[in-house]
Parts: structure tokens; C-alpha cells; sequence
């Protein structure tokens, strides 16, 4: 990779920085020192933010979304259905719906979208990641595991 396309490839990734910061920094002050509640209010700004970036160019987001998730590659449609899902899942925890079967229903998502960001990493391909929609211009990368696979581990740390 070119110098430039490096330099280029870093700055693509500040919105991800900004909008994680900010995320962090409000769910450390909402959970008044509480471990549990800024895991909980952490997975609350994800679901609801990454959710709503993906609605602001949601065709954009199921077109990026279907080149490596394992059913929206079947199913177009999971690709459109997906960003609510998120949503739904962030105002339930919100609203106080943070029973285990929640939990775990975010678990699972995140899980089974992992899957298949790490399937698309392994085969090599150079495939945008759809985290925040069409907003963010990055590459798959490791980036998006931990994204997937630490909410899980956010859910299923709460549920334990």
C-alpha cells in the first residue's frame, strides 16, 4: 500500500474513533461508575447510532451488507431488515427490556454477523465494511470483528 493510500485509509477510520468516543464517554458518565451499566449503556449507543447510520443510505448499507453476511447473501432482504434490528434491540435495552433472552437475542446477531466478517476476511476480498452504512469508507478488517465479537461479549458478560 502506497504511503498515501495508507494515510488516506487512516483518516476513513476517524468517524469510527469519533462516533465509539463519544459513545464511550456516555455511557461512563450514565453509568455513574457502574461496570454492568456502562457495558449496558455502551451496547445502547452502538445498537442505536451504528443502527441509524445505516438507515440514512439503507439500500447502500443492504447492497455493502449482502457481500459478506452469510443470510443477507441469501436473502436481500435481512440486508434491509437488519439496521431496525439493531434499533429495536437499543430501545428495548433503553426502555429497561434487558431480560437474558435480550441479551442474548444481540449475542446471536452479532455472533452470526461475525461470522460472516470473518469468513469474507479469510477468503481474502476486498469488501467494504457496512458498520456505519455508506457514512464510513473502510475496508473489512479487524476492526469489524472486534465490533461484532465484543458486543457479544458485551451481552453475554452482562448475562453472567
Amino acid at each position: 500500500m502506497k504511503h498515501e493510500e495508507h494515510q488516506q485509509s487512516g483518516r476513513n477510520y476517524v468517524p469510527l474513533i469519533v462516533v465509539i468516543t463519544l459513545i464511550g464517554i456516555a455511557s461512563g458518565i450514565s453509568s455513574g461508575g457502574d461496570v454492568n451499566m456502562f457495558m449496558l449503556y455502551g451496547m445502547i449507543g452502538f445498537f442505536l447510532v451504528f443502527g441509524g447510520f445505516k438507515l440514512i443510505d439503507l439500500k447502500g448499507f443492504a447492497d455493502g451488507y449482502a457481500t459478506y453476511d452469510l443470510l443477507a447473501m441469501r436473502w436481500r432482504g435481512y440486508g434491509y431488515v437488519y439496521p431496525f434490528l439493531e434499533i429495536a434491540l437499543g430501545f428495548a435495552m433503553l426502555a429497561g427490556l434487558h431480560p437474558n433472552w435480550l441479551l442474548w437475542t444481540g449475542a446471536a446477531l452479532m455472533i452470526f454477523s461475525g461470522v460472516g466478517v470473518l469468513i469474507a476476511m479469510r477468503k481474502q476480498t476486498d469488501i467494504q465494511c457496512a458498520c456505519l452504512g455508506t457514512v464510513l469508507k473502510v475496508p473489512l478488517t479487524s476492526v469489524s470483528l472486534i465490533e461484532n465479537f465484543g458486543m457479544a461479549g458485551l451481552a453475554i458478560a452482562l448475562i453472567l
